[in-house]
């Protein structure tokens, strides 16, 4: 099993989503955001290599989806792949309809 290390901005992301969710639609549905990240990040640590590789954003970015059947969402992982797919390093959390090379511009990608 690899070992996800969130970057401080994945961080910073992933709070705001949250705080965004929690103003917008209530404390529940941001609990429930809250435990599709955390399901996202278990999935990621168990199969590295789940999101599709995607080298027009970076030679080593892959994106991961955080929804599941039957409970949507709309944001992603952006990560790479560190010490052989052993550590799956966070980059960014990023709502889908954003442009994500404007998004990581400053973000340490391989």
């Amino acid at each position: 099993m690899a070992r996800t290390k969130l970057s401080p901005e994945a961080l910073a992301d992933i709070r705001a989503a949250l705080i965004f969710t929690r103003d917008r639609h209530g404390m529940g549905k941001a609990q429930e955001y809250r435990d599709l990240i955390r399901d996202a990040r278990r999935t990621l640590s168990q199969n590295p290599r789940l999101g599709p590789a995607r080298p027009d954003i970076a030679p080593e970015a892959r994106i991961f989806p955080i929804a599941q059947t039957g409970r949507p969402a709309r944001h992603m992982f952006v990560y790479e792949l560190l010490d052989n797919g052993e550590v799956v390093h966070l980059v960014a959390f990023l709502y889908d309809a954003m442009d994500i090379s404007a998004q990581l511009q400053g973000r340490k990608l391989r």
